[in-house]
């Protein structure tokens, strides 16, 4: 894969040349190819004898398959004469990219076809042959064929098809569940905002289409870290967050889990994300009362960290213990410096008498200028001088101007 950089730089740069010849157009794309067939040939399965015939159908198959989409592609492009001149340069940029994906593709499934027939050697743990399955054979062909397909688009592309299947494409297709494989290897291989992206899709194959995803929120809890607050779409995710655990049906365990794993969250992110964890805590218990027992344990059995029942290690949430701790995290937030915080803090007193949740959503896009411009304007109370007879709304700060520098 370290040859992608010296050798894939000069075809990225061929297959995007503006105004391209039909001449330029098939000798980048056989290039492109050729490049890729000494990749897969380098890459395939060396434990089963492969004839060199298989690999030339491969090679012929792709060559042949993106010449002929680049080639129909600008064809049609050219002959179009609805379009202006600019917009079909720019439309002309995007042909290499389906001519590229579907030829990989096609490369990939030719040269290593018959081990789904074969099937491919298996290794345990200590990379000991225990046997040949053809099952293997299916999900590595599967996840290279993918791995190739979607290797040209570049990662804001990808997040934007992440983006709009829930909403826009499964409901379009006959079988949203084809789409269960390339969801879960989004959110295995790709990166944090990739993972947010991709665990929308899946609740959706989850809660309308009977996806069978036992883990999915531990997926979930694994996301819960510092990280996560300096992500992009950290918004989107707290967002679908309170979507996921809405459901009155959720373990209690679970459910603790996530809250306890959010408040000592709360003690090391910054200060703009505090009110919307600690509201976020505070709708949980509303949402489930069963949850609240953490928050009426005594201090004697919750101040001390070290003495703390949550497994904060734990990747299963089922499994942390967190329902026999404490959110003494909360009652430290109580005594913050910013009055904000300290009063979405003490809101916890009030649970017994309130049992509507906080609105979270003017909470999600707030950051340091927006407090910052709270703070400017906020009123400042009146305070009685000593003659009670006036008010002054100062602020009671004393100075003394400076003329020299080390006065």
């Amino acid at each position: 894969m370290i040859g992608y950089v010296p050798f894939g730089t000069p075809i990225v740069v061929g297959l995007l040349l503006p105004d391209p010849t039909l001449k330029q157009i098939i000798f980048w794309q056989w290039f492109n190819q050729s490049h890729n067939a000494g990749v897969n040939y380098a890459n395939r399965n060396a434990t089963q004898h492969t004839p060199v015939s298989k690999f030339a159908i491969g090679y012929l198959s792709a060559v042949t398959v993106s010449v002929s989409i680049a080639v129909g592609l600008t064809m049609i492009i050219r002959r179009a004469k609805s379009l202006p001149p600019t917009l079909k340069n720019v439309v002309q940029r995007f042909v290499p990219l389906p001519a590229v994906a579907c030829a990989s593709t096609c490369n990939v499934l030719f040269m290593r076809f018959h081990e789904l027939y074969d099937g491919i050697e298996v290794l345990d743990e200590k990379d000991k042959p225990i046997g040949i399955s053809k099952v293997a054979a299916k999900k590595a062909l599967t996840e290279m064929a993918m791995a190739r397909a979607f290797l040209p688009v570049d990662a804001a592309l990808y997040r934007r098809i992440l983006l709009q299947i829930p909403t826009k494409i499964i409901p379009r297709m006959a079988n949203p569940l084809l789409l269960a494989d390339f969801l879960t290897s989004s959110y295995e291989t790709q990166s944090n905002a990739s993972k947010i992206l991709a665990l929308h899709g899946l609740y959706v194959l989850l809660t309308q289409y009977n996806l069978e995803y036992p883990f999915f929120f531990g997926k979930l809890y694994s996301l819960l870290t510092i990280d996560l607050f300096n992500a992009k779409y950290k918004a989107r995710f707290f967002y679908l967050l309170d979507i996921f655990l809405q459901s009155s049906h959720l373990p209690v365990n679970l459910v603790a889990s996530f809250a306890k794993r959010l408040a000592r969250l709360a003690l090391l992110i910054p200060q703009y994300d505090q009110c919307l964890i600690i509201t976020f805590i505070y709708n949980l218990c509303i949402r489930h009362p069963q949850i609240r027992i953490m928050i009426d344990r005594q201090p004697s059995q919750s101040t001390d960290p070290i003495k703390d029942n949550y497994f904060s290690e734990e990747i299963d949430p089922n499994k942390t213990n967190a329902i026999d701790s404490s959110l003494w995290e909360i009652e430290t937030l109580t005594h913050h410096h910013h009055p904000d915080v300290a009063t979405c803090a003490l809101a916890f007193t009030s649970l017994r008498k309130i049992n509507s949740e906080r609105d979270i959503h003017d909470l999600l896009e707030i950051d340091y200028d927006e407090m910052f411009e709270h703070d400017i304007n906020r009123r400042i109370r009146s305070r009685k001088t000593k003659d009670k007879t006036k008010t002054t709304t100062e602020c009671p700060i004393n100075y003394n101007v400076t003329v020299n520098l080390f006065d």
